[in-house]
């Protein structure tokens, strides 16, 4: 019975490829249409492809439209059929729906599977991403056209689908310095709060130095950008008197030295003129000094109002810096030479640095705040190296630079294993330099090496496994119905060799019970068991129910690339039903088996001609690689 079904299937599947193979009339009339041109016989064997069963000239003749072509089509046959010596009859030997070997079919079949479980384990990955985005707002905000793009289109035919997906990841990977934004507002409820990372004025500062990136990637002047970073709506909030006093006055400084009209610096030539010239600068603070006398006097000492000069000279010295290096960038124009994307990166570093300096008010008796300094250039300077990277098209280390900004500012919170997972899958299709590429890229994100991890750091899994390794242990042969086993042929025996069994797995984790004294246990992954906290160790034990065991043609083609060199194979060769006790070793992808199986007949290729195939029983002991094939469930937490 389990031939027949065998034989059944490979008669169906052959069939369906069969079928489909070589009959294309359009191609095939051009190609007899130029044979007959040409003068070649190449058309006959075109023709009998189409009915492999009769003569040519029977086609022919009993087709109504191929009669009623211009020319003999008959003639030309018999005169090809002398010329070649053509046997125009019935092909026997290969009939369309004859057999192929049933080695070349388990062959076509395995490759036909396995590239169909890839494609629906691609579409399985695609459509969780989906899901990932829709239900974690952290991931939808610093993905937004990836999720519009998936909300929109469904991934069937995924190796178009890439093209356009990539556009998509590639847009969101380089507007990733604007998205972060947006994702630290979505957090401030959970990061200024009792017990809270962030004080609100902490967060404030946060905010500033990322609406320094924001105001650069909208091409604002330096003056421009300081004018948003100190007239932030947040600043209005901030609770530190000395913080908020000297933003509200750098920003007025800043005002008085930019044209209300261009939003930039006044020019280079002007400022000389003013802080060049002793009268026509004392003349300026002055004036500067009665506009602002109310806030200037409010916030600065009395001893110390009278450095006022001081002040503003620095900044008069800053924005030389930052003019300087826009005056040589404006020199290059005229040799031709426009600026690039670094250069301006360069000038916009250059406002941060000035931003700095200017924001230190201790001339005139203001402390500096430790939040601008600790928060606020930081989160501008880390942003600035993402979006240096984003323009060099360094998107992997743009990533890495992502990941530090969100985990050191406290963003990450439970999105942040999805966002590893999805921002790398990110970057690999972004740079995959063609379409093979991107799938090989899909191929790795949906089934990484290392899932053997999944299964060590979860309470449940159950999956579709497949092991590989070496293994020792007793076989017991069975005799072919009423016939004995040859002479030559022991009925049990140790045995050693390499196996590959293909199965059902279900997992379970080893825990522990937590211990806050124990520092290894803050590494491992923690979960609650009733009252109790326990935590995943990392090691796992499973029942495997094995149903394959393709160990003799993996370990073939370990030392053997050639497939030709494959002898004819069959299913029933492979067929090993077991179970099998698996324990996974702490941290790596080895483990540990101990068994029964039933078969399988075929124990090597080698000599493959010469074995015996009789069937056999084994208790065996393994030491194997844990290959995770699909994960069916997984369940993390109590």
């Amino acid at each position: 019975m389990k031939q027949l079904i065998i034989l059944i299937f490979i008669f169906i599947f052959t069939i369906s490829i069969k079928a489909q193979q070589n009959l294309t009339p359009f191609k095939d009339a051009l190609l007899i249409n130029e044979s007959i041109s040409n003068g070649t016989n190449d058309f006959v064997e075109i023709l009998q492809k189409y009915n492999p069963h009769t003569p040519v000239n029977t086609i022919i003749s009993g087709n109504p439209f191929l009669k009623k072509l211009s020319f003999d089509l008959i003639a030309k046959v018999n005169s090809a059929s002398a010329a070649d010596n053509i046997i125009i009859e019935a092909q026997n030997s290969q009939s369309e729906y004859s057999f192929i070997p049933e080695g070349d079919a388990v062959k076509a079949l395995g490759i036909f599977i396995a590239n169909r479980f890839k494609q629906e384990l691609n579409i399985a990955f695609l459509n969780k991403f989906k899901e990932k985005l829709t239900s974690q707002a952290e991931l939808k905000l610093l993905f937004p056209m990836t999720y519009q793009f998936l909300l929109d289109n469904e991934p069937y035919n995924y190796t178009d689908f890439l093209e356009s997906l990539r556009a998509s990841l590639k847009e969101d990977l380089n507007a990733i310095p604007s998205n972060l934004g947006d994702l630290l507002n979505s957090k401030k409820a959970s990061l200024v709060r009792a017990g809270g990372s962030l004080t609100s004025d902490q967060f404030i500062g946060l905010i500033l130095g990322l609406e320094a990136i924001e105001s650069y990637i909208n091409k604002n002047s330096s003056a421009e950008v300081i004018l948003n970073v100190t007239g932030h709506s947040e600043i209005t909030n901030i609770t530190s008197t000395t913080l908020k006093s000297s933003l509200e006055f750098v920003n007025i400084v800043t005002s008085e030295l930019s044209d209300d009209v261009t939003r930039d610096w006044y020019p280079r030539d002007e400022m000389d003129d003013v802080f060049g010239e002793s009268d026509a600068r004392l003349i300026f603070i002055g004036l500067f000094y009665e506009k602002h006398k109310t806030f200037y006097q409010a916030i600065v000492p009395l001893n110390l109002q009278l450095n006022l000069p001081i002040y503003l000279d620095k900044f008069y010295r800053a924005i030389k810096v930052i003019e300087d290096y826009k005056k040589d960038l404006n020199k290059n124009k005229t040799f031709g030479l426009k600026p690039n994307e670094l250069d301006l990166i360069n000038y916009f570093e250059l406002t941060i640095k000035s931003l700095e300096t200017v924001s230190d008010l201790s001339e005139i008796g203001i402390t500096r705040n430790p939040i601008f300094l600790n928060k606020t250039i930081p989160a501008a300077q880390d942003a600035l190296n993402i979006l240096k990277n984003i323009k060099q098209k360094e998107y992997a280390t743009s990533f890495v630079h992502t990941l530090a900004f969100i985990s050191n500012y406290g963003l990450s919170g439970d999105f942040k294993s999805d966002f590893v997972k999805y921002g790398n899958f990110a970057v690999n299709i972004v740079t995959a330099e063609d379409s093979e590429g991107m799938v090989k890229a899909l191929e790795a994100a949906a089934l990484p090496v290392g899932s053997y991890k999944i299964k060590r750091n979860t309470i449940a899994n159950i999956s579709l496994n497949a092991y590989a390794g070496v293994f020792a242990g007793g076989e017991f042969l069975d005799g072919r119905g009423n016939t004995d086993l040859p002479d030559n042929v022991e009925s049990s025996s140790v045995i050693t060799g390499f196996s590959a069994p293909i199965g059902i797995a279900f997992n379970i984790g080893t825990a522990k019970d937590y211990s806050s004294t124990n520092n290894d246990h803050k590494k491992l992954k923690k979960y609650k068991k009733g009252a109790k906290d326990r935590v995943l160790t990392g090691a796992s034990w499973s029942v495997f129910v094995s149903v394959l065991d393709v160990g003799a043609v993996t370990a073939f083609r370990l030392t053997n690339d050639d497939t030709e060199a494959l002898p004819a194979l069959k299913f029933e060769n492979f067929l090993a039903p077991g179970v099998h006790i698996i324990h996974g070793f702490k941290n790596s992808p080895l483990s540990l088996s101990l068994g029964y199986q039933y078969g399988p007949q075929i124990r090597k290729i080698k000599d493959f001609e010469n074995q015996d195939q009789i069937n056999g029983s084994s208790i065996r002991l393994g030491l194997l690689v844990d290959i995770p094939i699909i994960n069916f469930y997984t369940k993390s937490e109590k």
